[in-house]
């Protein structure tokens, strides 16, 4: 039976040696796949089995959510302009990718939080939390990408042929929830206040996100979408199944570039920040 590898302690700061703190974090991440599955297995089971409807609550809550909106939009209650495919389609896909976005942002607190009272006790690679969090999302977006694409099949959505960037898409709305999501990790362990202010923060975001309606095209409207980093990730992706007109590549090409880096600081942040926050709860 081979032996744990030795681990050393020193009083040296890993922000002083960045290159061990950079093979650190990828060793780590690499050996936590199989606990991440793990982890990953355990927290899905216990939040779907006690549930009568397991799974299916991924598939009702869009499509409650796309029904009201097309109720308020048919009854005139909301004044929307043409979105160049039907209305249910454009509101459905929209909801289907801020979930995906909000997934990201919100899972790796949640991780964190459920598996609290392990990081006190165990000595484990972080990195499991952050990939098992990642994997839920992923779950979650199967499941609505199976669900979009039985929509599409059942009314004949045609696609655009740039249909094949929308995954880049996607994976670029995950890797900005996932940055946003980590750097809030140290804080709202510490303060119960950061998660509720979090789901507060993400109705009003919703408002500003032109989910479930065409992309302003008059000032104030213009503005706040641009300063939005959610909004050309979001667009992006829908237009890349529908229109095949990319008109926000540029601000998708500044929020991809930022977010890059955002994430691996938020992933170096995560990895020092959480044994001294961990201590500070435990105690």
């Amino acid at each position: 039976m081979a032996l744990p590898p030795e681990i050393l302690y020193t009083p040296v700061p890993l922000l002083h040696q960045p290159l061990k703190l950079l093979r650190g974090m990828i060793s780590d991440l690499f050996t936590a796949r199989h606990l991440a599955y793990r982890l990953l297995i355990r927290n899905l089971a216990a939040k779907y089995r006690p549930s009568m409807f397991g799974y299916l609550w991924a598939f009702v809550s869009p499509m409650v959510a796309t029904g009201g909106f097309v109720f308020l939009s048919s009854h005139q209650i909301l004044r929307i302009v043409d979105t160049g495919v039907p209305y249910e389609i454009y509101v459905f896909v929209g909801i289907l990718l801020w979930q995906t976005f909000t997934d990201a942002f919100r899972c790796p607190l949640e991780w964190v939080s459920a598996f609290r009272s392990m990081l006190g006790r165990v000595n484990f690679p972080r990195e499991a939390l952050i990939l098992g969090a990642l994997g839920e999302v992923l779950v979650h977006l199967t499941i609505r990408v199976i669900l979009m694409v039985l929509v599409f099949f059942w009314f004949r959505v045609s696609l655009a042929p740039t249909i094949l960037l929308a995954p880049v898409a996607i994976i670029a709305l995950i890797s900005l929830g996932l940055m946003f999501g980590l750097l809030l990790v140290p804080v709202g362990l510490l303060y119960g206040d950061v998660e509720r202010g979090a789901n507060l923060v993400t109705m009003l975001w919703f408002l500003m996100t032109p989910v479930v309606y065409a992309p302003p095209i008059n000032w104030p409207g213009t503005l706040i979408n641009r300063l939005n980093p959610v909004s050309p990730l979001l667009t992006t992706a829908r237009e890349a199944l529908f229109s095949g007109s990319l008109t926000q590549l540029e601000g998708f090409f500044i929020v991809t570039s930022i977010t890059a880096l955002w994430l691996f600081i938020g992933w170096a942040l995560f990895r020092l920040a959480l044994p001294y926050v961990v201590e500070r709860v435990a105690t």
